[in-house]
């Protein structure tokens, strides 16, 4: 039903899903283009850096994570960090601080504490089966494109503001209204419980991310379509096709297809590469195809 699919999960993973997209992915927050490659900046790599160092510790040391995660401070830092790494970016972008090393420290910071929140999203959707999952993650990322294209429109100093509280949002939405408590005499194993397993998983999840931000870097343009009224839309379009390529083959049997969709999901990736010398940087065509590779890695990386 309706109530089965907009639940506070969905809600709690739009807004975190949003404010990624807003900070990374927009010239809301921070629009860098002083490097060679647009869009992929320090606020990216830096970013990818952060995320996958606290992955791997997750991955390497599950106890000693797990043990840290239990402190209910540590758990409301995050929130805390992002937000002021969100504000450090903004004021940064508007020049009033020196960029370095302000930017790279903001954005690793950043990193590190979006991927305590995947963490502690994938505990509580690991619970789910995977059609729940499915169309749980899917409805999550295209709620956040909605949020996405009302923030790139609003004016800009209201969009900081709704940005910042973002974070205090999902971490309200996972921490109180879904009642996860680290502290329980009984606890659940961890959803990454293997290591080889987990450090395997974390260098699939880099390889996403990686691809996710090079086609940014390859396919767009910043001038021509981040100052234009389509920007919100193509990317709206785009997280619709992505949707299809993703769930579709995984639900479209009586049983959930991975490996079909797995298979769609990557010639789609790969055929997407292929298209970097026929299409103009910076066109309709580019942008809708660099913004749906973005779009599948991400929800390749949820699903």
């Amino acid at each position: 039903t309706l109530a089965d699919v907009f639940d506070w999960r969905v809600l709690g993973l739009a807004f975190m899903f949003a404010w990624q997209l807003v900070v990374f992915f927009s010239p809301v927050i921070h629009y860098s283009t002083r490097n060679s490659l647009s869009h992929f900046n320090s606020v990216v790599g830096f970013s990818s850096l952060g995320m996958i160092f606290v992955l791997l510790l997750a991955a390497i040391q599950v106890k000693l994570f797990s043990r840290i995660m239990e402190h209910a401070a540590v758990r409301w830092m995050v929130p805390v960090v992002l937000t002021g790494c969100t504000i450090t970016l903004a004021i940064v972008d508007i020049g009033t601080i020196l960029q370095q090393p302000w930017c790279s420290i903001a954005s690793t910071l950043a990193g590190a504490g979006l991927g305590v929140l995947y963490l502690a999203w994938g505990e509580v959707l690991h619970r789910m089966t995977i059609v729940q999952i499915t169309v749980k993650v899917s409805v999550a990322f295209l709620l956040a494109t909605i949020c996405f294209a009302f923030m790139v429109m609003i004016p800009k100093s209201v969009s900081i503001v709704l940005t910042t509280v973002l974070p205090a949002g999902t971490s309200f939405i996972l921490f109180k209204v879904l009642k996860r408590r680290q502290n329980e005499a009984v606890r659940k194993e961890p959803a990454f419980h293997e290591v080889a397993f987990s450090i395997r998983a974390v260098f699939s999840l880099g390889v996403l991310f990686m691809v996710g931000a090079f086609s940014r870097s390859f396919f767009l343009a910043a001038a021509p379509i981040a100052g234009s009224g389509s920007y919100p839309w193509l990317f709206l379009v785009a997280a619709l096709i992505s949707m299809l390529i993703v769930c579709g083959p995984l639900l479209s049997s009586a049983l959930p297809d991975f490996a079909a969709a797995y298979k769609t999901s990557v010639f789609a990736l790969g055929f997407a590469m292929l298209l970097l010398p026929l299409l103009e940087p910076g066109s309709i065509a580019a942008s809708v195809v660099g913004l749906v590779t973005y779009c599948v890695s991400v929800l390749l990386v949820w699903i």
